[in-house]
Formats: structure tokens, C-alpha cells, sequence
């Protein structure tokens, strides 16, 4: 039998200080901050969910004919509908002085799935990103002013007042089990 005696406290010391060492603190931060914004994005953009994993909201028939671009005086094709063309009175998306009639209306190549994913063009989306807030300190927002008011609508408008862009429990796990392979990692070496 081996006996090995131990002081716990200096281990813990050790550790703590390998983990804290500015380059690993950085490092650790800005991981989770990523892994948070892919989860974030998935959830928000693509499933349609708030923070509590439950359906923002629905869009109205309206929006959908402009988010599908079926228009009524669109042309149908073998696969889906064309996107249809600018006509006086009609045009749905621009003003006319700044589209030519008869010009192609645009196309957005989105589903016809009516859950709110808070995006069109995409733009929304593209501008969440991981922004650093200060020394090790990193957070997730968007890059415009623009799109943060849009995500203030959209939150104001589905009555989802900060909870779609809250931490999620699945990103909350996320983040947990980032720290602790990285104070695993710590003490390993």
C-alpha cells in the first residue's frame, strides 16, 4: 500500500492560478462568448425560440407573402413561385421612386414556415457578434445600432421583454461545462 500525503489547499492554489493566468481567463471567456453566439444564433434565427426554448411568435399572412415572395402578380414556376415584379400601387417592399417598375422584386429564399426567426435579409444575424467589453470580459451584441433597436421591436412586439436574447438553460450548460473542462485542463498540467 502507498500513502501519499496531500495539501489540498496549495493544490487548489496552484490550479487557480494556472487557470486565472491572464492568457487562459482570456482564452476561457471568449470560448464561451462563441459557443453562446452559435447556440444563440441556431435558436434565435432558425428555431424560432426564446430564451425559455419556447416559440417567439407567428408572422401574419401579410408578411409571409413578402418573406416567400408569392405575390399575387407573381409568375409560378415548376419549382416555386417567381418573385414577381414591381407594378404601380403594388409595390410591397421599396417605395417606387427607389425601384423601377417591372424591376424583379427581391428574392429572400426563405421557408414558409411561419414561426418568427427574426430575420429577412439576414442582416440581423450576421450582425450578432462576440464584442470584448473590456479586459477578459467579452459579451454578445450587435454590430450596428439599427439591429439592436430591431431586436428591442421584436421583443416589444411578441411581449418576449428580455427573453430572446437572455441566456438559454442549454447555453447557460454550455458555458458550465466550458469552464470545466478548462479547470480540468488547469489542473492537469
Amino acid at each position: 500500500m502507498i500513502l501519499i500525503k496531500s495539501d489540498i489547499s496549495q493544490f487548489l492554489t496552484v490550479t487557480q492560478k494556472k487557470l486565472l493566468a491572464p492568457e487562459n481567463l482570456d482564452k476561457m471567456v471568449r470560448d464561451c462568448a462563441l459557443s453562446v453566439l452559435r447556440r444563440m444564433k441556431r435558436r434565435v434565427f432558425i428555431n424560432g425560440q426564446d430564451a425559455e426554448n419556447k416559440q417567439i411568435g407567428i408572422y401574419s399572412k401579410g408578411y409571409m407573402v413578402l418573406r416567400t415572395g408569392s405575390f399575387k402578380n407573381a409568375k409560378p414556376t415548376k419549382s416555386k413561385p417567381d418573385a414577381g415584379m414591381f407594378t404601380k400601387g403594388k409595390s410591397a417592399t421599396m417605395s417606387i421612386k427607389t425601384r423601377k417598375l417591372d424591376a424583379p422584386r427581391p428574392r429572400y429564399n426563405r421557408t414558409r414556415d411561419p414561426k418568427v426567426v427574426a430575420s429577412l435579409t439576414r442582416q440581423m444575424e450576421n450582425d450578432l457578434k462576440v464584442v470584448a467589453l473590456g479586459p477578459y470580459s467579452y459579451g454578445l451584441g450587435f454590430s450596428n445600432s439599427h439591429d439592436f433597436d430591431k431586436s428591442q421591436w421584436v421583443e416589444a412586439t411578441y411581449k418576449r421583454k428580455d427573453k430572446i436574447w437572455a441566456l438559454s438553460p442549454d447555453e447557460q450548460k454550455a458555458v458550465g461545462e466550458i469552464v470545466e473542462k478548462y479547470i480540468q485542463d488547469a489542473q492537469t498540467k
